[in-house]
């Protein structure tokens, strides 16, 4: 499953890349398309999204792959020694993150709550 979402990730990367060159006016279609175009073209600090996504779509392979060793359950011991901290750090890591994303997006859109 990783080298096909390495794939999917070249085919997406290649695709932004290209458009981004020969055709940025596909971006201002929509207003979800629209804040993408904002986020690849203005770096700082509009990568973290991206590496933020990356790092979830790997994590939840290593979380699916954890699930299918459910059924085995010999190559669990790693999870289960450690699966107290590694909920705890997901929650604390999930909420920080969230609330920043939360506060950075209203702001992109320009919405004041």
């Amino acid at each position: 499953m990783v080298y096909s979402e390495l794939i999917v990730w070249a085919v997406a990367i290649s695709a932004n890349v290209y458009f981004l060159i020969f055709n940025p006016e596909i971006y201002s279609k929509t207003l979800i398309s629209n804040t993408f175009y904002k986020i690849l073209t203005k770096p700082w600090p509009n990568y973290l999204i991206i590496l933020l996504s990356a790092f979830g779509t790997f994590l939840s392979l290593y979380f699916g792959d954890e699930l299918l060793d459910i059924l085995e359950n010999s190559q669990r011991v790693r999870y289960l020694k450690y699966r107290s901290l590694l909920s705890l750090a997901t929650g604390i890591f999930l909420v920080v993150i969230f609330y920043y994303l939360y506060k950075y997006f209203l702001n992109l859109f320009g919405l004041n709550i």
